[in-house]
């Protein structure tokens, strides 16, 4: 029996829209200290989806709508810059490629 309502996403469909972001932010480069687009990226994507954001610098960080400053609190953490490849990558490091659900680089 399928219990997904109007309103709620298959675990399929957030896998979906996971690869489909992860593949929109590898596309975008973000060496250390180089972030902020990235950063402006990851900042609309959460606005987009009714979340405030609070920034510092090219720092993120929300609340989704269930906190509760009362319960306890669970904090899901990042780092979202890149290292620059070595000499011997062939690849391009900004290009992914999806191949059977999955990003390869």
């Amino acid at each position: 029996m399928n219990m997904v309502t109007k309103n709620q996403i298959s675990l399929k469909e957030l896998c979906a829209h996971s690869i489909k972001l992860l593949g929109e932010i590898i596309t975008i480069p973000s060496y250390s200290g180089e972030e902020k687009a990235v950063a402006d990226h990851l900042e609309a994507f959460l606005n987009l989806r009714g979340l405030s954001t609070i920034r510092k610098y090219n720092n993120l960080w929300c609340y989704n709508r269930f906190f509760d400053p009362d319960k306890p609190l669970i904090l899901l953490n990042s780092h979202h810059d890149t290292v620059r490849p070595n000499d011997q990558y062939k690849n391009d490091p900004f290009q992914p490629v999806l191949k059977d659900g999955k990003l390869y680089l």
